[in-house]
């Protein structure tokens, strides 16, 4: 074997790789391994740890058939069978991945890694529950080595797929309790604690290890996750232009003083999330996207206070104003999404289609948000625009905020799919995902009506159906006059009598006493 790669077994150079690429340097990886490769072309282990590089390159198709060809070539080994469970898993084909799993238990029924791999194996997308089957599979790892760290970071999975964070916490710490610096448990801690808290714990966690791949997508995600909550503040001007279609200048001002508070409360809290970041392990980013977002949600609260100003002499080019303002809001929401597209497809490239991790975790919040921003904000469009429908304004007032607010709402129905890319268990499978979408496309489809209805002027609003048209003029009618009634006194009209027959007496008979 050559010097390249590292003199001495397979064993020897599948160690020195794995150290190379759990640290992120796949190239040097990628050479170590290329080398033994060339002197043992069909060396099981080699190939498992070769799948196992491609599969942290992405390309899990090109893994898979490397873990076969392992799997072929060593079929008494573990490893192989091991890789291709976990290549399957990453591509959401759980169903193979159980078939490969279980007939390993039949072969292998007291070898931990095998039920810990079925513990993955077994997750289903659709239960809300974790499944029996699932817990059995851990504990059961979990007997046979509980001083191995990695089973208790799988069974910490198991639990957080289905939103069981307090027991999945519990486990990470039983599993530090066992191993303190284990370093997939602690990137589990920081994963599992509040979002807020996330970033700091990671920047600890990437002192002690610049090159660990998986917390600094956690990190890139948090930080761009944190960015995209703190634009949903940009979309306070269209709920202060809903204010606008329906109340007086009065409410809208008041309504947008207490818009302005929660954005600017929000703005603080997340820069100082920021300022705590060494700017070292800030999100790179495109910088056009941040400048764009920036520039455009400051351009929405300068438009809505020309609103306000504007709502106190003239209703009509206030809400044009207004109409504006929702617009740069959702400019300044759609800026942040490229940098969080390219966050979590780079995770989830690494770890594929799984219901974990990076990409799993922040595509669901991310959709989440979408999806109850645009509800919310779609209800309270429909209802200002029908209001607004009923009032004096006057032609073209309604579809100045109401068509702008569709646009809003359509694009959180775009971002929640792009959303669901990330996240595949929750794309359109979920049934509360599904009635949301569709009540989202039901009230843009609302809105954009209503903002037609509105076009025409508040008396051809009004106008009952089938009523006359109002430059028609509508026909009178002439009513008899009578004559008035005399004044002279009235003769008294006799009133008849009738003369009625007498009726004798009638004699009732007693009946006698004691009879």
């Amino acid at each position: 074997m050559p010097s390249g790669g590292g003199a001495g077994s397979p064993a020897d150079v599948v160690a020195r790789a794995g150290a190379l690429r759990a640290v992120g340097q796949l190239d040097a990886a990628e050479r170590v391994l290329g080398q033994a490769l060339a002197a043992a072309p069909e060396d099981g282990t080699l190939l498992t740890e070769w799948a196992g590089l491609q599969q942290a390159r992405g390309d899990l198709a090109g893994a898979e058939a490397t873990a076969r060809a392992a799997v072929q070539t060593s079929p008494e080994q573990l490893g192989p069978y091991i890789r291709l469970t976990n290549v399957l898993i990453a591509q959401g084909r759980n169903a193979d991945a159980r078939e490969v799993t279980t007939a390993l238990i039949g072969m292998a029924p007291d070898v931990a890694a095998v039920w810990a791999h079925h513990a993955l194996a077994s997750l289903e997308d659709r239960a809300r529950h974790t499944p029996p089957s699932v817990r059995t599979a851990y504990d059961r790892a979990l007997e046979l080595e509980p001083e191995t760290p990695e089973w208790w970071a799988i069974a910490a999975l198991c639990e957080q797929v289905y939103g069981n964070v307090t027991l999945a916490r519990t486990l990470v710490t039983e599993g530090l309790r066992t191993a303190p610096q284990h370093r997939r448990l602690l990137a589990l801690r920081a994963e599992y604690a509040p979002v807020g808290d996330q970033p700091e714990l990671l920047v600890d966690l990437l002192a002690t290890d610049p090159g660990d791949v998986e917390s600094r997508e956690l990190l890139d995600a948090a930080v761009s996750w944190q960015r995209r909550l703190a634009t949903t503040a940009a979309l306070l001007p269209a709920a202060v232009a809903l204010v606008a279609l329906t109340g007086s200048p009065l409410a809208t001002t008041v309504s947008a003083v207490l818009a302005a508070v929660v954005a600017l409360l929000a703005h603080r809290r997340s820069a100082d999330r920021r300022r705590r970041l060494p700017s070292g392990y800030r999100v790179p980013g495109s910088r056009s996207g941040p400048v764009v977002a920036r520039s455009a949600g400051f351009g929405a609260w300068v438009a809505a206070a020309v609103g306000i100003a504007t709502a106190w002499w003239s209703s009509v080019p206030a809400l044009a104003v207004f109409g504006a303002a929702v617009v740069l809001g959702a400019v300044s929401i759609g800026a942040t999404l490229l940098d969080d597209d390219r966050v979590l497809a780079a995770a989830r490239a690494r770890t594929g289609r799984v219901p974990w991790g990076t990409a799993w975790r922040f595509g669901g919040l991310r959709q989440e948000t979408a999806l109850w921003t645009g509800l919310a904000l779609g209800i309270a469009g429909v209802v200002a625009a029908g209001t607004g429908l009923g009032s004096t304004l006057p032609a073209g007032a309604v579809p100045l905020v109401a068509w702008p607010v569709a646009l809003v709402t359509a694009g959180s129905v775009v971002e929640a799919l792009r959303a669901g890319r990330h996240a595949p268990q929750r794309y359109l499978r979920t049934v509360g995902v599904r009635y949301r979408l569709l009540a989202i496309g039901a009230c843009t489809i609302g809105l954009i009506a209503l903002g037609a209805a509105g076009l025409a002027s508040p008396g051809a609003r009004t106008a009952p159906e089938g009523g006359p048209e109002p430059d028609r003029p509508v026909p009178t009618f002439s009513v008899p006059s009578y004559p008035a009634p005399s004044t002279r006194p009235s003769v008294p009209v006799p009133l008849p009598t009738f003369d009625l027959p007498t009726i004798p007496p009638i004699e009732i008979p007693t009946e006698p006493a004691g009879g």
